[in-house]
C-alpha cells in the first residue's frame, strides 16, 4: 500500500497533492507535471552546459571560436568523441544538475509518487543529454530501465525515473513512446552478449512485438515538463526528424532503500 509522505512542495508548489497524477502513475506507470521546471531553471542548466563545453574545448585546443554552444559541441562530437564524452561525464557532476534532482520541489514530487520520504530514497543516477536530429540515441530500442547494466535481472518496479526535456518534444521533435500499464511486469530475457575476456555485458533483450500488447503513446511536451515514470515501464526514444533541432533532456533515477531489489552502493552508467 502506498505510504503518504508528509513532505510538501516548496515555494509555489506548497500543498500540491498530485492526486490525479498519482492515479495516472499507478494506472499507466507514468504521469506528467507540466511546467515543472521554470525558464530560469532551464537557463541555469544550459549555462552550466555551455561552461563545460567551453572548458573542454579550451583545454583540448579544439576549434570553435565564435560558434554557438550546440555547434561547438556538434563539432566536438564529430572530431573527438572522447572529449564529447567528457562533457557528458562532467555534466553529471554539475552542481546545477545535481541540485535540480535534489531540490525540495523535486524530492517532494518523487516522494509522493514512490510513497517514501526523501530521507528513505537513493538518488543513484543523473545525466544531461544533447541528441542530434535524425538519429536514435537509444540503441536498446524498446526497454525498461534498470539500476546497473550488470544486474538487469533485478526488478525495478520500486524505482522511479524522472525525464525532463529542456526543449519541446513530440513525434517530429524526438520524444519518448511509452507502453501504458507495462510497469506491472518485467519483460524480456536476460542474456550475455558480446562476451569477451575484456567485456562480459548483460542486458535485457526485448522482442519489439512485446510493445504491441499495450496501448502506446508518444508524449508531446514543452520544455520543462517532467515525466515521472516507473522504471519498469516499457518505452523507447522516438528519433527526431532530420529537420528538427537538437534535443536537450535531463534524467534522474530514484529507489527506496527498503526495496529488496535495491542495489546497495554506487552505480555508474556504462554503455554496453
Amino acid at each position: 500500500m502506498r505510504a503518504s509522505p508528509q513532505t510538501s512542495f516548496g515555494n509555489e508548489w506548497t500543498n500540491v497533492e498530485l492526486k490525479k497524477e498519482i492515479a495516472e502513475y499507478d494506472r499507466d506507470g507514468f504521469a506528467t507535471i507540466h511546467g515543472f521546471l521554470s525558464k530560469l531553471e532551464i537557463s541555469a542548466l544550459m549555462e552550466s552546459f555551455t561552461e563545460v563545453v567551453d572548458s573542454v574545448i579550451s583545454r583540448e585546443d579544439h576549434p570553435g571560436a565564435g560558434q554557438d554552444t550546440v555547434s561547438r559541441y556538434q563539432n566536438l562530437r564529430s572530431e573527438n568523441p572522447v572529449s564529447a564524452g567528457q562533457v557528458y561525464d562532467t555534466m553529471t557532476t554539475s552542481v546545477v544538475l545535481q541540485s535540480t534532482f535534489l531540490s525540495e520541489k523535486m524530492l517532494a514530487a518523487v516522494a509522493k509518487f514512490i510513497g517514501h520520504e526523501p530521507h528513505e530514497l537513493s538518488h543513484f543516477f543523473r545525466c544531461m543529454r544533447l541528441d542530434p536530429p535524425g538519429e536514435n540515441p537509444n540503441e536498446l530500442g524498446w526497454h525498461q530501465d534498470f539500476q546497473d547494466a550488470k544486474y538487469p535481472d533485478k526488478n525495478s518496479r520500486d524505482g522511479l525515473t524522472v525525464w525532463i526535456p529542456l526543449t519541446d518534444v513530440s513525434a517530429h521533435l524526438g520524444s519518448i513512446e511509452v507502453c501504458l500499464g507495462s510497469h506491472t511486469e518485467r519483460i524480456g530475457d536476460v542474456r550475455v552478449e558480446g562476451a569477451t575476456e575484456a567485456k562480459n555485458s548483460k542486458r535485457i533483450v526485448i522482442n519489439p512485438s512485446e510493445a504491441n500488447r499495450f496501448e502506446r503513446k508518444i508524449l508531446e511536451l514543452r520544455g520543462g515538463d517532467a515525466v515521472f515514470m516507473n522504471m519498469n515501464v516499457l518505452h523507447r526514444t522516438f528519433p527526431a526528424h532530420q529537420s528538427a533541432t537538437w534535443r536537450f533532456t535531463i534524467l534522474g533515477r530514484y529507489f527506496p532503500f527498503e526495496s529488496k531489489d535495491l542495489l546497495f552502493g554506487s552505480q555508474r552508467f556504462s554503455v554496453s
